[in-house]
């Protein structure tokens, strides 16, 4: 199974599982509630990097920027507004996948 197959597979969280990663890892550190929340979302990585190349080692490049944008994210998120964390990452992921077109 490929990654990108994997990264399918994983379960969408509810609005209050992703609130309570997002907390765990921002006030505790909690490494476990930041991997859930990177693998629930690794889809996005995976969707918006195929949008851009063909090429399997530029799409494991492009990937590689999406999480760490998703990473970004998860890091700055503010839990006080009313906003998905994948439609607040979504900004992340496109910025950081779009500079790194840049560079190839």
């Amino acid at each position: 199974m490929s990654t990108f197959e994997a990264a399918l597979k994983e379960p969408y969280l509810s609005l209050e599982e992703e609130r309570d990663a997002i907390r765990s890892w921002q006030e505790h550190g909690d490494r476990n509630a930041l991997g859930l929340l990177m693998r629930s979302h690794a889809r996005q990585a995976w969707s918006h990097a195929r949008k851009w190349t063909n090429n399997m080692t530029d799409l494991e490049d492009l990937v590689g920027e999406g999480m760490m944008a998703l990473l970004e994210a998860a890091n700055n998120f503010d839990l006080e507004r009313n906003v998905r964390f994948s439609t607040y990452a979504n900004w992340f992921v496109k910025n950081r996948i779009f500079a790194a077109l840049t560079k190839f």
